[in-house]
């Protein structure tokens, strides 16, 4: 890559030569299975590195497994982190870490699945954003704790509702900061779903909710409850009338809330800052495949 530019900054100087290779190989011993792989990266501006996963899983019965996996993870900084005339410094160190998550699923009846999965990340090197200088730089290191359930459930052969939780925790790095990076990622995410599913005709109507996100520690006095938990809903429609033929009618953001998945003010809704997702709206089309 070289030559690097974005709608902001028209050309970047520097160039980035990145390699790599990765093996894995899924192995059954009766019950038990076992995925080891390694990959190999070769970086321009950081060298070789080799990094490491395995997956250990076991089968208790047809209704019910688990497994425990470890995975190494390296991550050089981007070329816009690199290479920007404004943001950038060629100072960063690569991002590195390990992953280890552990996770059941189990089919209670027929018709009911349950799983849950817990997960632990820690990472060196975390790359950031200093909002004193206005650029990125090396945050130092960060431990993520989460864990999710989810339930679905199928009431008859067309319709089935899925419920889900994640949670995730961030430690604060100090006294004068939030959680979970200064409280812009969200302690808790609810999903539900609901699908219907017939030979011309399916549908589904899917509920989020994004909780427990205030901002910043010594902005959260100043943002509204309604923003740091918001609640969305999607629907999405088709129609088969003919082999071939696909009727679709999908209305996104049903309850027209404003909201926004990234954000570094929240104080501020529509304003610097603060990228708002759409409002209310719709597509409707034909596709018709021959």
């Amino acid at each position: 890559m070289n030559k690097y530019h974005d709608q902001y900054t028209p050309s970047m100087t520097g160039t980035v030569d990145n390699k790599a290779f990765f093996i894995q190989d899924q192995m059954q011993f009766g019950d038990w299975g076992f995925t080891p792989g390694v990959r190999f990266s070769k970086h321009s501006e950081y060298g070789n590195k080799t990094t490491g996963s395995g997956v250990l899983s076991y089968k208790f019965n047809d209704m019910t497994n688990m497994y425990v996996s470890y995975k190494e993870f390296f991550r050089a900084p981007y070329m816009y982190e690199l290479y920007n005339p404004f943001y950038g410094s060629e100072k960063l160190n690569p991002e590195e870490g390990e992953t280890k998550e552990i996770g059941l699923n189990t089919r209670i009846d027929d018709k009911t699945t349950f799983s849950a999965h817990y997960f632990r990340t820690e990472s060196d090197n975390l790359i950031g954003f200093n909002s004193a200088n206005w650029k990125y730089y090396n945050a130092g290191a960060e431990t993520i704790k989460g864990w999710d359930v989810q339930l679905t459930k199928a009431f008859d052969e067309h319709f089935s509702a899925t419920a889900a939780y994640t949670h995730t925790y961030i430690p604060a790095t100090s006294a004068a900061v939030n959680p979970n990076r200064n409280g812009y990622i969200p302690k808790g995410q609810y999903d539900l779903t609901f699908n219907y599913d017939d030979t011309k005709f399916n549908g589904s109507l899917n509920i989020k909710g994004i909780v427990d996100r205030p901002g910043s520690k010594s902005n959260e006095a100043q943002v509204l409850d309604t923003y740091k938990s918001v609640w969305t809903a999607n629907i999405a429609l088709n129609y088969k009338p003919v082999k071939g033929m696909n009727v679709f009618f999908k209305l996104n953001n049903l309850f027209d809330r404003m909201y926004t998945d990234m954000t570094y003010d929240m104080r501020n809704p529509g304003g610097v800052g603060w990228y708002s997702q759409p409002g209310r709206n719709f597509v409707a089309g034909v596709e018709y495949t021959f």
